[in-house]
C-alpha cells in the first residue's frame, strides 16, 4: 500500500523487487485518502522496495515473515515497514 501520496506530492516512483507500482496520477488522488496504490503484490521471504523522487532514490530491503499482511509505503517520507495490519487501524 502507497500512502500520504496526495494532488500535490511531488512525482516519485515505487517499485518492488523490480516491478514498478502503477501509481494513481496525481490529478485523479483524493486527497482525503492520500492513498495512491493498494494492490496486491507477491513477495518472498524478502523483498527489496525502491522508492525514487528527483535526484533522491532509496532502496530498502524488508523481511517477510508469515505475519506479514502488507508493505506500508510512505510517499512523503520515502520510507517502507512491513506490517500485520493498516497501521491507521491499529
Amino acid at each position: 500500500m502507497v500512502l500520504s501520496c496526495y494532488t500535490g506530492t511531488q512525482d516519485f516512483s515505487v517499485s518492488i523487487d523490480g516491478r514498478s507500482l502503477p501509481l494513481v496520477p496525481p490529478e485523479k488522488r483524493n486527497d482525503s485518502v492520500a492513498v495512491c496504490h493498494d494492490g496486491a503484490v507477491t513477495v518472498g521471504a524478502t523483498a527489496t522496495v525502491v522508492l525514487a523522487r528527483g535526484r533522491e532514490t532509496r532502496r530498502i530491503s524488508l523481511s517477510i515473515t508469515r505475519d506479514v499482511r502488507l508493505i506500508e509505503i510512505d510517499a512523503h517520507a520515502l520510507t517502507a515497514k512491513t506490517s500485520r495490519a493498516f497501521s491507521m487501524l491499529d
